[in-house]
């Protein structure tokens, strides 16, 4: 049998240092910081952004496929300061002119 905190019946629940360092060792649902991995048995996190149109600005989550297309429109789509090579038309926006 185990109670709301994780502790079983192993004799141990009744003696207040074992239960203190037990909750101590829970991370706290108002807020807290925690180390190492999160395991979450196979389950997953779901209503992130699934394209970079619809990410906010104040948002702190996004989903891998996100992450992966900002990457790829990021950095594969930019050009080298140290000189590269381009295809196509440059549009440059100045205020509200745009140059061809």
């Amino acid at each position: 049998m185990t109670n709301v905190w994780g502790l079983g019946d192993d004799g141990g629940c009744s003696d207040i240092a074992n239960i203190n360092s037990r909750l101590n060792s829970k991370v706290d649902m108002n807020g807290d910081e925690m180390r190492g991995d999160l395991q979450m048995n196979g389950c997953r996190i779901t209503g992130l952004p699934t394209n970079i149109s619809f990410i906010q600005l104040n948002s702190d989550a996004a989903s891998w496929g996100t992450c992966n297309e900002l990457l790829i429109n990021g950095l594969l789509g930019r050009i080298s300061k140290h000189g590269d090579n381009m295809n196509g038309d440059l549009f440059l926006k100045i205020g509200v002119d745009v140059m061809t």
